[in-house]
């Protein structure tokens, strides 16, 4: 995909937009939307507008990844601040909702005070759902006017409507009309509230399928900018006041999988009549407040269970966007809301929980109490005087009733009381959404990446190329083995059709067109971590799966190179070692390869022979399993082949050592041993035969490439201490036998292309028969000739191809013999079978499972059931991030000091890593 095609989308402000600064920030509303930017969000959308996507992806100030300021561009357009250009029509979806049968009556039960302005547009709104089977009851809640009361009996005859002589609690009106309800399920509205089309059906859907709900909380968007939550749910805890879960969170889509809730918002939620027979009535003793809280904790003590209907959309208008700007509660509200927390503590808490509930409750009123009496806010002061002087009263009457609510007790205090999963930030200035920076790219982005939203067009394949993570294991220098010669071309290879980032384990100064590289150290994990997360995929090897144990848990789709199996190598490390020492070293090889194989959404691997293999570790694992499988039955969306190639760039000529090197002239015959000496090759017999090949070529040099591997971190392996003793023993050490080590990784095309033969030769075993070797791949880069033993992979491509010859393990006699009639058939005679091979292993090929996989934003089919989610995890209302200390204490009251400490080192970390970009 070229850069061109990504060009394509124009972005242009919506209409009738005001700005207003307001301190380092910039409200922005109209009639529609109502929000607040931090000044990095608010520049980004000053700039786009009139612009196209990618020249602003070019824009050097604002030094951040650019899928940051895709997300930015894509969080705007979902707040309703920009317009995208696009044309694609929208596939129109079928509502699933309205396959439900219309048996059960929904009673809508609606508590009005004055509300003529709101009934308006909420009673159409019911009447245009496409679920019918309703009954409507609005109470009047002794409005002092008649007008609502009239209009409502002139207009909708159908409804049912009862006036209250005298106001009641929200509670207790509730109850009324509940009372003379007839439905099967009851859904209870503010008068302030505007259903979207499917809402009810959407509801009830979920309602059917839980026979344990007790309530389904619907999802409550701001009427007065409809693009940001008002709450999926609510929650208490024992400390400050009860809240709503999600307030100003920009909903992207990622509420469509929450399925448990501590608690419904009643200004929108629908209620089981059989809940309601076994729980009871709402409590009509609260007199605002905590009423909606308390019936739910109750029926979840009862063993019943709250849940979420993110599909059933209430826009609510939470009184109006007039009263923003003021968090303080009036005398009123406040003595209420005190009252309200205590009955709701008092009534429901056992032992050490109530106690640590009424004591914090105690300590912050004491201390809010004393704040506003230093102020001279007596009325304040009076607000919580009453709350507890009417809490104490009502003390007996509150304890009657938990001994009797005590007895349906199926859950404790523990269950209760701990907060269902689903972390969310704080995304609110003074009650007004907000959009930030640090809440981008520490949780908008993240949804996105992970795939827990809506798609966004801005990270589609067609206007985003998609990012992938290479983690090399091994060093990537001037000098490399195999491995770092794999990630590097490999790398090369896939920047034409991805955003490609090399991470290597050393430093470099290097520079590869269209790859980023980055060092990375084992002793610093938060900057690989912090790397993993912010790209869409990260290829990963071998043992960094010990080295790095968050690799386990990372919800960034892991895709797992299994080229070199690592526990038949590993075999040949530990020969020395007593028997359990090797078979403690094997455990962990195995246990390695085990855990590789269950983090891994896809897998890659050298050649079908290892793909055999490694599918044998995956079935062991339960990966081959039924979600994979009826997704692609030959399992390749699992595991695919991506070898070792060429590059597509044939290599240069040059002399290396002709003329160079002492006893290298033009005349030389170079067999070539291309790197590297391990414990598992046989040097040894190619020496041994050596002595037959310089007698029919006394010109003939055997040069050994590597007696070190590059990476200091790798042992010496014995084999080459051998090798040498051998040489030096039949004489031609230093004269037709050379051991030279590491050529720079640009120079070796040099010493390639100046060679007559290239050798590799080893034994017949395990290792062998999986092995793929590199060395051998820049042979047939190069065009030389080969000589390989028998076995593995790549000799069997020797005689497909007909590109040299293949010999026996071990046979000296052999060898020679080959080897001798390679060095006399002119290198000309291999052309055309190394054209032909060149067309069918270079890298580009090589890498397109690979490719495909990444574009294609594949993940394996089972990847929920690898990444499941903690069902247990706490509800974390985190602070907006500008206030570092504040979200320090939060964390070390709500989880303790070592998440706190964690959290704390990791950001320092972020900040290191995000300054050195």
């Amino acid at each position: 995909m070229s850069s061109k095609e990504l060009i394509d989308i124009c972005y242009k402000a919506n209409d009738e937009l005001i700005v207003r600064k307001r301190g380092n920030n910039f409200q922005i509303l109209s009639d529609f939307v109502n929000v607040i930017l931090d000044e990095w969000v608010y520049n980004i959308w000053s700039d786009i507008q009139g612009k196209k996507l990618q020249s602003l992806l070019q824009t050097i100030q604002y030094q951040v990844d650019e899928d940051i300021i895709r997300a930015t561009i894509g969080c705007l357009c979902a707040a309703g601040l920009l317009k995208r250009n696009l044309n694609n029509s929208t596939e129109e979806q079928v509502d699933e909702s309205l396959q439900l049968t219309q048996k059960s009556l929904v009673s809508v039960v609606i508590i009005a005070y004055n509300g003529k302005k709101w009934l308006e547009k909420l009673i159409p709104s019911i009447k245009n759902q496409s679920y019918h089977n309703l009954e409507v009851i609005i109470i009047d809640n002794a409005s002092p006017s008649l007008e609502m009361y009239e209009w409502l009996l002139l207009s909708y005859s159908e409804i049912k409507v009862i006036r209250l002589l005298k106001p009641l609690s929200f509670a207790a009106a509730n109850n009324v009309g509940i009372e003379n309800s007839r439905g099967d399920y009851i859904l209870l509205l503010n008068q302030d509230t505007f259903l979207e089309d499917g809402a009810i059906a959407n509801a009830l859907k979920v309602a059917q399928s839980k026979i344990d709900a007790a309530a389904i909380a619907l999802k409550l968007k701001l009427l007065w900018s409809p693009s940001f939550l008002n709450s999926l749910g609510n929650y208490v805890e024992n400390h400050n006041w009860g809240a709503d879960i999600g307030y100003g969170i920009l909903d992207i889509g990622q509420f469509l999988s929450w399925n448990e809730l501590p608690s419904a918002c009643f200004a929108g939620v629908l209620i089981s009549k059989n809940a309601l027979n076994d729980v009871g009535l709402l409590d009509p003793k609260f007199p605002m407040y905590y009423e909606d809280s308390e019936w739910c904790y109750r029926a979840r003590l009862m063993g019943w269970k709250i849940y979420a209907a993110p599909k059933a959309v209430v826009f609510h208008a939470f009184g109006g966007a007039n009263s923003l700007g003021d968090n303080e509660l009036n005398n009123q509200k406040l003595s209420n809301a005190c009252y309200g927390r205590l009955r709701f503590a008092m009534k429901l808490a056992q032992g050490k929980t109530l106690l640590k509930f009424v004591f914090n409750y105690l300590v912050e009123d004491v201390t809010n109490f004393l704040k506003y009496l230093v102020r001279r806010k007596f009325t304040k002061c009076f607000s919580y005087i009453k709350a507890w002087s009417k809490f104490l009263l009502d003390l007996s009457e509150i304890k009657k009733l938990k001994n009797t609510l005590n007895k349906k007790r199926k859950i404790n205090d523990t269950e209760l009381f701990h907060q269902l999963k689903y972390p969310l930030p704080i995304a609110h200035v003074d009650g007004i959404p907000y959009l930030s920076r640090s809440l981008i790219e520490g949780y908008y982005y993240q949804i996105i990446k992970n795939e827990e939203s809506t798609k966004m067009p801005e990270f589609d394949s067609k206007h985003r190329k998609s990012s992938l993570l290479i983690i090399s294991n091994d060093v990537i220098d001037k000098k490399m083995a195999g491995p770092g010669m794999r990630y590097l071309e490999m790398s090369k290879a896939l920047s034409q059709s991805l955003k490609v980032t090399l991470a290597i384990p050393n430093k470099t100064d290097m520079e590869i067109e269209r790859v980023r590289i980055i060092s990375y150290s084992e002793n610093e994990p938060s900057t690989l971590k912090i790397l993993i997360e912010n790209h869409d995929y990260s290829l990963i090897t071998g043992y960094m799966v010990n080295q790095f144990p968050f690799l386990q848990s990372v919800k960034t789709p892991i895709i797992i190179d299994l080229y070199d199996p690592f526990f038949f190598e590993n075999l040949y490390y530990y020969t020395d070692l007593p028997i359990e020492q090797q078979l403690l070293l094997n455990s962990q090889s195995v246990d390695i390869a085990n855990r590789l194989a269950k983090i891994g959404s896809f897998f890659i691997c050298g050649n079908e022979r290892q793909r055999d293999l490694w599918l044998g570790l995956l079935v062991a694992n339960q990966r081959a399993n039924p979600y994979n499988f009826l997704e692609d039955d030959t399992l390749k969306n699992l595991i695919d082949v991506v070898g070792v190639g060429m590059p597509d760039v044939p290599p240069l000529s040059g002399c290396f050592l002709r003329n160079n090197y002492p006893g290298f002239n033009e005349k030389s015959k170079i067999v070539l041993w291309g790197g590297g000496i391990w414990n598992w090759l046989d040097p040894l017999t190619l020496i041994k035969a050596w002595p037959s090949v310089i007698s029919k070529f006394p010109e003939a040099k055997l040069v050994f490439l590597g007696t070190k591997h590059p990476n200091p971190l790798v042992p010496k392996h014995k084999i080459v201490d051998k090798a040498i003793e051998l040489a030096r023993e039949i004489g031609e050490i230093d004269k037709s036998i050379v051991f030279i080590e590491w050529v720079d990784y640009d120079k070796r095309q040099f010493l390639l292309s100046e060679a007559d033969v290239g050798v590799t030769l080893h034994y017949s075993s395990i290792e062998t028969r999986y092995s793929i070797r590199t060395r051998i791949m820049d042979y047939f880069w190069a065009g030389l000739p080969v000589l390989v033993t028998s076995g593995d992979i790549t000799s069997e491509w020797v005689q497909k191809y007909e590109v040299g010859a293949v010999v026996n393990p071990q046979n000296v006699e052999e060898v020679a013999n080959k080897l001798v009639d390679l060095l006399g058939t002119p290198k000309e005679n291999f052309r055309s079978a190394f054209e032909k091979i060149r067309q069918d292993l270079e890298w580009s090929k090589q890498v397109e499972p690979l490719k495909r996989y990444c574009i294609e934003h594949k993940r394996a089919a089972d990847f929920n059931l690898i990444h499941k989610k903690n069902e247990n995890q706490k509800i974390v209302m985190v602070p907006e991030p500008k206030s570092k200390f504040r979200e320090a204490l939060l964390i070390y009251a709500t989880e303790g000091w070592k998440p706190m400490w964690s959290k704390i080192t990791f950001h320092l970390h972020w900040l290191l890593f995000r300054k050195n970009l």
